[in-house]
């Protein structure tokens, strides 16, 4: 099925969790407490569990990690309160950025671009972030060196 959580109805933020059942065509509101309302994180799908990564919630981006557990228990564990960039010294903090899980892997996501603000600086950012999700350790950002001309620095786009 499909699993939807968050997002912005234009008026508050929202942490809700839904799924949409295919074979039924059915919606249901899945009663499960978790991380705090925000817009605009990634939901990646590694195994058996959804990773909810950043996002913002009105006051800036959020950096925190979460794991939704999809077996028969549906239950939500905080991975980490946030990691540091492999690109900066800064704590990796983001919204409107893009994730996928990295083929053949179902511990690691890649993390592309994204924006920032902390008062009224605003950055967009080009990154790429390659994070291992462990249930012992939390997050390892794995460091890595990318080469040629990367593309532009964006948000809220696709990948």
């Amino acid at each position: 099925g499909l699993w939807v959580f968050g997002g912005r109805d234009g008026a508050r933020y929202h942490s809700d969790v839904w799924r949409f059942d295919v074979t039924t065509t059915a919606w249901r509101l899945v009663d499960v407490a978790g991380p705090a309302p925000r817009r605009a994180h990634t939901a990646t799908l590694l195994g058996d569990a959804m990773v909810v990564v950043g996002g913002g919630d009105g006051r800036g981006a959020l950096g925190d990690v979460w794991r939704l557990a999809l077996n028969n228990e549906v239950k939500w564990t905080k991975v980490c309160d946030g990691f540091s960039s492999t690109n900066s010294d800064r704590p990796w903090r983001a919204w409107g950025h893009s994730a996928v899980g990295l083929e053949g892997r179902d511990d690691v996501i890649v993390i592309f671009g994204g924006a920032s603000n902390s008062g009224q600086v605003f950055r967009a950012t080009n990154d790429v972030e390659l994070l291992q999700i462990t249930d012992e350790k939390g997050v390892r950002a794995l460091v890595h060196a990318a080469e040629g001309q990367p593309p532009p620095a964006v948000y809220r786009h696709s990948c």
